[in-house]
C-alpha cells in the first residue's frame, strides 16, 4: 500500500524524549509505545524529526529547532508540572500556536486535560486516545475529532516462555484510585508482588520492590507467571487500554483485568478467588501459553483500528 509521504515534527509536551534501549526511567517515559509508533511511521516512508530535548542516553539523536517546513506536528502527552517543565511547556505552546498545518495530540493519560487549557490555536487539530470510548477531556474543544488509536498494536508480540517464575503474580503501578481492589487482594492473601514506589504503598502495609526500567519491562514480564491489571474509574469508563496490561501481553505474560474494566479479549476477574484460580492455572505452561496467545490475538485485531486512524490522517 502506498502512502502520501509526510515530513513530521514530533515533540513531547514536557520532559526529554528517550528512544534507546539504555533509558533509565521507570515511569512516565512512554518508551515502548513511542518507539513502536515512530517505527511504524518510518516503515511507511515518512520522515520523523524530534523537536525536543533528549535524554542523556539518546543525546546522539539530532533534534530540530524549527518546524516551519514540516507537513505535520505530533505532540505527545507529558507532565503538566510547570515547576519542573515550564520551559518545555512554553516551547510546546509556541510551536503549536505558530504551526498552521495538521496537528495531532497523542494522549495516553485520561487525566491530562492541562494541555487544552494552555493553547489558543485550535485549528487543524485531531486527538489520538488509547481507548474504546473516546470522549473529550476537560477543557478540550468539543469540535476536535478524537480517534481511537491502540498504540500497542504497533509492537510485535513475543512468544510465551516455557520456563518462568511460578511463585507470584505481579503488579506494576500505584494504588491511587484502586484502594478497594488492593485491600481485597491483601485481605484474601492473593499471591502477588508489587513493583512501584514504597511511599505510595506504606498505608497498605505492602512491601514494594523496585520496578524495572521501561526498556527492561519486556524481559521482566516474559519471566513472570502473570500480571494483574488494576484501573481507576476513568480508565474503566473510557475503556482505556492501560499500558501495564498490554505491556505484559506483548511480552508473552498473561494479563488479568477487573471485570468492570471492559477490554475485549482479556481475561477478567471478579474477586480474589478468581485471581487465585488464575495463579494455579498459569503454573501449567500449556494453560499459560493458551491465555497469552488468545490475548495477543486481540492486540493483532487492534492493528485494524490503528490502520484506520493512520489512513484517516494520510499516514
Amino acid at each position: 500500500m502506498k502512502y502520501s509521504v509526510k515530513h513530521i515534527a514530533y515533540r513531547r509536551m514536557s520532559g526529554p524524549i528517550g528512544v534507546t534501549k539504555e533509558e533509565s526511567g521507570t515511569r512516565g517515559m512512554w518508551w515502548e509505545k513511542r518507539r513502536a509508533l515512530v517505527n511504524a511511521l518510518l516503515s511507511r516512508g515518512h520522515r520523523v524529526d524530534f523537536a525536543n530535548r533528549m535524554t542523556k542516553q539518546s543525546a546522539m539523536y539530532p533534534t530540530i529547532a524549527s518546524i516551519k517546513d514540516h507537513d505535520m506536528l505530533i505532540i505527545e502527552f507529558g507532565s503538566a508540572n510547570k515547576s519542573f517543565y515550564g520551559e518545555d511547556i512554553a516551547q510546546t505552546i509556541k510551536y503549536v500556536n505558530h504551526f498552521h498545518g495538521p496537528k495531532i495530540f497523542i494522549n495516553d493519560d485520561p487525566d491530562l486535560s492541562f494541555f487544552w487549557k494552555e493553547i489558543t490555536n485550535f485549528k487543524n487539530w485531531s486527538c489520538w486516545f488509547n481507548c474504546l470510548n473516546p470522549i473529550p477531556l476537560d477543557h478540550q474543544p468539543r469540535d476536535i475529532p478524537i480517534y481511537d488509536m491502540p498504540f500497542s498494536s504497533a509492537q510485535i508480540p513475543i512468544k510465551p516462555l516455557r520456563v518462568y517464575d511460578t511463585d507470584k503474580l505481579v503488579y506494576i503501578g500505584r494504588p491511587v484510585g484502586r484502594s478497594k481492589a488492593v485491600k481485597d487482594l491483601i485481605t484474601n492473601q492473593v499471591p502477588w508482588v508489587v513493583y512501584g514506589r514504597q511511599d505510595e504503598w506504606d498505608q497498605f502495609g505492602v512491601f514494594v520492590k523496585d520496578p524495572p526500567t521501561q526498556p527492561e519491562r519486556a524481559d521482566f514480564y516474559a519471566s513472570k507467571l502473570g500480571s494483574i491489571c488494576l484501573a481507576d474509574k476513568k480508565h474503566k469508563s473510557m475503556r482505556w487500554r492501560t499500558g501495564r496490561a498490554y505491556h505484559s501481553i506483548i511480552a508473552g505474560c498473561p494479563t488479568i483485568v477487573e471485570e468492570s474494566h471492559d477490554l475485549p479479549g482479556l481475561m477478567k476477574f471478579k474477586n480474589a478467588k478468581d485471581l487465585k484460580a488464575a495463579f494455579h492455572k498459569w503454573r501449567d505452561p500449556d494453560a499459560r501459553s493458551e491465555v497469552v496467545l488468545a490475548e495477543q490475538a486481540q492486540i493483532i485485531k487492534d492493528v485494524k483500528i490503528a490502520e484506520k486512524t493512520l489512513a484517516a490522517h494520510g499516514l
